[in-house]
């Protein structure tokens, strides 16, 4: 059984053709491959979900 998990947000902000750099009024890059601290916690709901669902598999 795998240890890690990969827990993939990016269909939170791209689409298959477009990576936005803001959405809902708040930054998501802060360089070419990292989120900004600010879109990170916009998504912790989000993130609560899918790491609960992937320990509990």
């Amino acid at each position: 059984m795998p240890r890690a998990h990969l827990v993939d947000m990016t269909s939170f902000y791209c689409t298959a053709t477009l990576c936005s750099p803001v959405v809902g009024n708040v930054l998501v890059y802060r360089d070419l491959a990292h989120i900004t601290a600010t879109y990170a916690a916009t998504l912790s709901p989000y993130i609560e979900r899918k790491v609960v669902a992937a320990i509990t598999r």
